[in-house]
C-alpha cells in the first residue's frame, strides 16, 4: 500500500525540489530495507558462533571424559594383571 505522502511526492513532478526530496526519501527507505537482512544474517552468525563454541566445549568435555575412561581402563588392566599374578 502506497502512502499519501508518497503519492503527493510522485505527482509533484513539476517541482524539482519535491522530486529530489522524493528520490532522497526513496533512497533512504531502500537503504533501511537493505539493512534488515544484514541484521538478521548477523544475528544468525552470532547464534552459529555461540553454537560452535558450545559444541567445542562439549567436545573438550567428551575428550576429557574419554581420557578419564582410558586411564580407568589402564588401572583396571593393571589391577587385573596384579590379581592374576597374585593368584598364581
Amino acid at each position: 500500500m502506497v502512502s499519501i505522502w508518497t503519492n503527493v511526492l510522485r505527482n509533484c513532478g513539476v517541482h524539482r525540489t519535491c522530486r529530489k526530496q522524493y528520490n532522497i526519501l526513496k533512497d533512504i527507505k531502500n537503504k533501511v530495507h537493505n539493512i534488515y537482512p544484514k541484521i538478521r544474517n548477523s544475528e544468525s552468525g552470532i547464534w552459529n558462533l555461540e553454537s560452535g563454541i558450545w559444541n567445542l566445549e562439549s567436545g573438550i568435555w567428551n575428550l576429557e571424559s574419554g581420557i578419564w575412561n582410558l586411564e580407568s581402563g589402564i588401572w583396571n588392566l593393571e589391577s587385573g594383571i596384579w590379581n592374576l599374578i597374585c593368584g598364581i
